[in-house]
């Protein structure tokens, strides 16, 4: 959350917020992605509840941890495809020609994205029979 209220934070700079407007816009501005963004974790963690409480597919989830770096993958995938796949484009009189994301396949994927990123767990248990071998009580 703090990575994306920063990000936020650095765009917004660079935009013209002088006066009492323009500051009052800034606030509402960094509360509002701040908001969203609490939102987005709050529903992913929620998602993830029988993760976490079913032992069964808690074991399996994490005795299979690469499915959680390929899903982070796919759903990049898919947010890259949504600006080709199933495409509108928006004409306006004066400028170019604006491109409409297809909205299942961005959406998808940013679920995809943050829910495998968010239930990422690192494999220890391989980690330490590599470095130390299968019978060191480590």
């Amino acid at each position: 959350m703090g990575l994306i209220t920063a990000l936020n934070l650095a765009v917004t700079l660079f935009w013209d917020w002088s006066g009492w407007d323009g500051k009052v816009a800034f606030l509402l501005n960094t509360a509002w992605m701040f908001g969203l963004t609490v939102a987005t974790v709050a529903v992913l963690f929620a998602a993830g509840l029988p993760l976490r409480f079913i032992y069964r597919a808690n074991d399996r989830w994490r005795r299979r941890w690469w499915l959680a770096p390929c899903g982070v993958a796919v759903g990049v995938v898919l947010c890259a495809l949504s600006f080709h796949v199933g495409t509108s484009e928006c004409c306006i009189e004066e400028g170019p020609t604006l491109t409409e994301p297809n909205q299942a396949l961005s959406m998808g994927g940013l679920w995809l994205l943050g829910f495998c990123a968010l239930h990422f767990y690192i494999p220890f248990e391989r980690i330490k029979k590599a470095i130390y071998g299968e019978n060191n009580q480590r």
